[in-house]
C-alpha cells in the first residue's frame, strides 16, 4: 500500500478503495458482494470525515482572516474559499456513490 499524501493533494479513491478492500489471491476470486458494500460504506465515511474536516478549517481561517488587515485577510479567504471548494468536491463524490449503498440503494441517513 503506498504511503498516505501528507501535503494537500488529492488522495486517488483508487488507493483508498485499495487500502480498504482485502487483497484477493488470484485475479479470477471474486470478493462477495457484502464486502463491496461496507468498503464501499466505509470509504463513504472518509470522504464525508475529509468534507467536514475540510470546511471546519475553512471556517477557522475565515474567523481568522475577520481580525486581519484588507491585504492579509483577502489571502486568508482565498485559502478558505480553496477549502470549501475542496469540501464541496468531497461532498460530491459521496453524492455519486451513494446509490451504489446498502443492498443496492442509497446510503441511510445514519450511514451518511
Amino acid at each position: 500500500m503506498p504511503k498516505p499524501k501528507l501535503s494537500f493533494e488529492q488522495v486517488p479513491l483508487k488507493t483508498v478503495i485499495e487500502a480498504l478492500m482485502p487483497k484477493l489471491k488470484s485475479s479470477s476470486e471474486q470478493v462477495p458482494l457484502e464486502t463491496v458494500r461496507e468498503t464501499l460504506r466505509e470509504v463513504v465515511s472518509f470522504v464525508q470525515d475529509n468534507a467536514k474536516w475540510w470546511d471546519d478549517a475553512a471556517q477557522h481561517l475565515d474567523d481568522i482572516a475577520r481580525n486581519l488587515a484588507d491585504h492579509e485577510r483577502r489571502k486568508w479567504q482565498l485559502v478558505a474559499a480553496c477549502y470549501q471548494e475542496r469540501a464541496q468536491l468531497h461532498r460530491d463524490l459521496v453524492a455519486r456513490v451513494q446509490p451504489w449503498g446498502a443492498n443496492g440503494t442509497p446510503l441511510t441517513e445514519s450511514e451518511r
